[in-house]
């Protein structure tokens, strides 16, 4: 797989020659991002949530454009439409704040590159094997991208945070690709049920802050709501370090149900949700072969995407 030039590649969301995102089959489960389609109601919503029209968005490319080719060591796509769009939408399309998110993002992959450094997707296949995480092949009736972790299996034993968090960013990569994500955004579903002293003890003061960090001035998507159901002890004590940190913002994003999951329904239809949490959608074993053989595709992508960035770290 051949990495193109920027100008023969300015209106393709990947960096190689890849030309569509792999449709991922297992059973009844098949997961499908679409790079290239955004529905009339999401582009209805961009329009009035984050300004974009197309008078709009040509004029922020320009200036976004502009804006690359003036920041000093900074080596990346300049004339890579859906490259700068995926920022521009996550501020709606205030060209500076977008631009200061693009230039936090390539900052932070700077200062931990054992996040990044020769991390494909094919070589976190071990994490995701643990199937303790999926984003969900239904986007919910606000064209929302569904996203769904189960805390028992989440086994920190097998890898640290900072693996997890690399195992994060290859999910998420994939996400900030999709238009209708880019436009709806997120939401999150935790089953916090086996959530233990094991797991408690890895979450430090630090790692919360390096967590806020990303999820508020580093990567370029839009959280709309994150659902916590079965939450235990650990649970609510972490929530109590952790909320000192949160802005108001996300601390109006979170919603606790505990063992009330009929309440969760009233937000996201079953028909987005595992079976595990009640929907209707077959719960998928995969394995790490499997994940390694559908992720593989991708290795070169990320290779490319990784090489991007501040030639000369100093900040």
């Amino acid at each position: 797989m051949m990495i193109q030039s920027q100008r023969t590649r300015k209106n393709s969301v990947f960096l190689t020659d890849l030309e569509e995102y792999p449709i991922f089959t297992k059973g009844d489960f098949t997961l499908k991002v679409d790079v290239r389609y955004l529905s009339e109601k999401s582009k209805k919503k961009a329009e009035e949530e984050l300004n974009e029209t197309e008078e709009v968005k040509t004029k922020a490319l320009e200036r976004m454009s502009e804006l690359i080719k003036g920041e000093e060591d900074l080596d990346i796509p300049y004339d890579n439409r859906p490259f700068m769009v995926k920022f521009l939408r996550a501020r709606k399309f205030d060209v500076d704040e977008a631009f200061t998110l693009m230039k936090n993002y390539f900052k932070f992959k700077s200062e931990f590159p054992e996040l990044f450094k020769d991390v494909v997707p094919s070589k976190v296949a071990y994490i995701l094997a643990m199937n303790a995480a999926f984003m969900s092949p239904v986007k919910d009736q606000h064209g929302h991208t569904v996203l769904m972790g189960r805390a028992e299996l989440f086994d920190p034993d097998i890898a640290t945070p900072m693996e997890f968090i690399a195992a994060g960013f290859v999910i998420g990569e994939g996400i900030m690709m999709e238009p209708e994500s880019q436009v709806n955004g997120f939401v999150g579903v935790i089953d916090c049920k086996g959530f233990s002293y094991k797991h408690f003890k890895k979450i430090t003061i630090s790692l919360i802050k390096l967590g806020l960090r990303l999820a508020q001035s580093v990567v370029p998507v839009i959280p709309r709501r994150v659902h916590l159901i079965n939450q235990n002890f650990y649970v609510n004590a972490l929530y109590k370090i952790v909320k000192p940190f949160l802005p108001q913002e996300y601390i109006d994003m979170i919603y606790f149900h505990g063992e009330n999951i009929e309440e969760l329904y009233e937000y996201i239809p079953k028909e987005c949700l595992l079976e595990h949490f009640g929907g209707t959608i077959k719960d998928p074993e995969i394995t790490e072969e499997e994940y390694r053989d559908y992720l593989k595709g991708f290795d070169e992508e990320y290779l490319a995407l990784n090489a991007l960035g501040y030639r000369n770290y100093n900040f």
